[in-house]
């Protein structure tokens, strides 16, 4: 496990910007899911979900871009 860490340590800039990225991802996917969701159900039409994509990129940008670290560090 200490390996593993100490990859990550390397690869991303510390422990603590992989747990920012991670948790950019996850806030990205979340809002990419709720619209499809919104969309099957029926409560949202295709323009919402695309409107919904786009502002789930925008806060994945801005995450990357506000939290130190962010996504480029580990790619």
């Amino acid at each position: 496990m200490s390996n593993v860490l100490e990859s990550v340590k390397e690869n991303c800039g510390g422990f603590r910007q992989t747990v920012t990225t991670t948790s950019c991802i996850i806030v990205f996917l979340a809002l990419v899911a709720l619209g499809v969701a919104l969309f099957l159900l029926g409560i949202i039409n295709a323009a919402l979900l695309a409107a919904i994509i786009i502002l789930a990129l925008i806060v994945l940008l801005l995450c990357a871009v506000l939290f130190d670290g962010g996504i480029g560090d580990c790619f």
